[in-house]
Formats: C-alpha cells, structure tokens, sequence
C-alpha cells in the first residue's frame, strides 16, 4: 500500500486509536483530531519554518556593512570638524552644526545596528557616536556612549574615552567623579604605548585639567526619568486593581458591565495602567521607536540578535531580549502579513 502524509494519519487513527475518532460524526471530537493532527511533523510545518525568510537576509548581523558604515560617518563627521578647525571645547558652546552632523550621527546608529555583539568595532562606533554628544553638549547621552565603549575598548586607548568622559562629568557638574574619572584616564596613560615625550606631556595636560575641574562650580546632579516603568495608581481599585478606586464597575442586563466614576476627575488624572499581554512596534517604525516600550529612540542600542529593531536604553534592551530572538519574530510575522 503507497504510504503518505494522509494514509498515515489514517492508520494512526483507525489501528493505533479508537475508530470511533475517525468515523464519528460528533464534533465534540474535534480537539483530540486537531490534538492528533499536531502530532505529525508535516502540520507543524517544520521545513517550512526553517526556510530562510526573505527578510532574514536584511534583519542579519554584518561587520562589512557596519564598518562601512561606521568608516562613512567617521568621515562625514571629519568633514565637519575640517570646517571649524582649532581646539575642542567641550564646556563651551558647540561649534558643529547639528545640520551637518545628524548625517553623521544617522551612519552611526545604522553601523551599530548591523554591527556583531562586542568587539572592537562596537567600541569605535561608540566612540565615534560620543563625540557627536559632547559637541551637542548632550552630555547624559556621551557618558552613555563613553561607558558602552569603555566596555569593548582595548587597554591603549581608554585613556583618550576618560578623559572625554571627565570632561562631560565637569560640564555636568560632578566635580568629585570628574575628578576621579581624570585619574583613571592617568592610570590608563601607563597602558597606551606612547612615547616618553608624549606620556609626559599628556600626564601634564590631564593633571592640569583636574586642577580646573577642582576649582569649577559644583552642580546638583540631575536623575532622569526611568521610562520604561509604569506609573502607577495611588488607590488602585480593590477588585480590578488595575483602575484607579474612584471607578465602580456596574451591571445590566442586556448592556453588560461597565464603568462609572464615583468622584469627580480632571484631565490628565490616570484612570486605568496595564501592560498589554502582547505588543509590536509597527515595521514602518522599527528603526525609529523602542522595541520594547516604544518611545522614540535618541541615542538607539541595537539587537543583539538582529539588525531589525532598536532599543532605547539598557533596561529596555534587557527587558526586549528576554523575548524569542527579534529577527524570527520579525520575519514571520511580516512575511505572514504580506502573503
């Protein structure tokens, strides 16, 4: 007898299984036949699954893309700083037009996307994004940028990473952790293969600096707000806890539940917080939003599995990885959608 997909189905349930399953006509049956027909390989669709996606090939990791990359907004970025040349100030107005430098900045985080988890490039790109910060006097956002590179960077060149970083700390106003930042960047100097002439004279110039961060102004340091927590109800509702108290949950007959306010609120009060059971950012909006609590990305971090979406922050990315790997979610849900 010619075996197949079907015939084996059917010896399944008429030898191994009580026929009544196959020949019964009760549809009270229907979940142990679909519970039988997900047993089988070829309805799970295993081979199908496994096919490369179209996608897949645009949401992979890439180092030559993301050097390209990285070595474009380098460049771009170079061409900028050719056109105002003399030395930086960091503690002074920017000198680089945002205009020109958002190209820069663009190439950066589309090198960081597709670049593999760690390494020295994921240092540079950092590094180079930082830069772009600390000229926009976006000095939260470079101390970020710095610590990310500071995390890949090889010994010889981290002294160059804390120095940049001890000056946004000053501009911050942390005069005692830009100091101390000022000297690791000497403890670091030890490591960065320089001459002796250069070493001496780098020493110089970093201790000189912390002499001035010395004397600067202390500032109160500014938290920022963590995003990616909830708020939250000051009296949450006793039996549905996620409204707000001064909501009573009703019933009709014919018009089913619902909700009543039982004090009088203004706009703007939170009446109701839950997290979704699901949620997606929509793929026109990838690039652009947090994978996982879909604010606008400033400063994006990238997948670590994928070049498909981006991250607001560490919490988030932390929060997001958790998930089945993005570029598999991604591919079939959009492949699915399109067919």
């Amino acid at each position: 007898m010619a075996r197949g997909f079907l015939q084996d189905i059917f010896n399944d349930i008429s030898l191994q299984r009580d026929q009544s399953l196959w020949l019964s006509d009760d549809d009270s049956l229907n979940p142990e036949r679909l519970q039988l027909l997900s047993e089988f390989s070829q309805t799970r669709f295993v081979e199908q699954l496994a096919r490369e996606s179209p996608l897949s090939k645009i949401c992979a990791k890439n180092d030559k893309i993301s050097v390209a990359l990285r070595e474009k907004a380098s460049l771009s970025y170079a061409q900028v700083r050719g056109q105002h040349p003399g030395p930086r100030m960091p503690f002074k107005a920017s000198f680089c037009p945002q205009g020109d430098c958002d190209t820069a900045l663009q190439l950066y985080n589309q090198s960081l996307q597709f670049c593999p988890l760690g390494g020295p490039e994921a240092c540079a790109i950092f590094a180079g994004r930082s830069a772009i910060w600390v000229d926009w006097s976006q000095w939260d956002e470079a101390i970020a940028d710095i610590d990310r590179a500071l995390q890949q960077i090889v010994s010889d060149q981290r002294y160059g990473l804390l120095e940049r970083k001890a000056h946004c700390l000053a501009a911050l106003g942390d005069v005692d952790q830009a100091s101390k930042t000022v000297d690791e960047a000497v403890e670091a100097l030890k490591d960065s293969g320089l001459k002796a002439n250069r070493l001496k004279a780098k020493t110089e110039m970093l201790q000189r600096l912390k002499r001035n961060i010395q004397t600067s102004e202390k500032k109160k340091i500014k938290v920022l707000p963590d995003r990616t927590t909830l708020p939250t109800l000051s009296s949450p509702h006793p039996g549905f806890p996620s409204f707000d108290g001064g909501i009573r949950v009703k019933y009709e007959s014919g018009r089913g539940r619902y909700c009543v306010a039982e004090r009088d609120f203004v706009p703007g009060d939170l009446l109701a917080v839950e997290t979704p059971f699901v949620w997606m950012v929509d793929r026109d909006d990838v690039r652009r939003l947090c994978w996982q609590c879909f604010n606008p990305v400033k400063a994006p971090l990238a997948c670590d599995r994928c070049s498909g979406v981006v991250f607001c922050g560490s919490q988030c990315k932390l929060l997001g990885g958790t998930n089945s790997p993005l570029s598999d979610v991604l591919n079939k849900g959009f492949s699915s959608r399109q067919r």
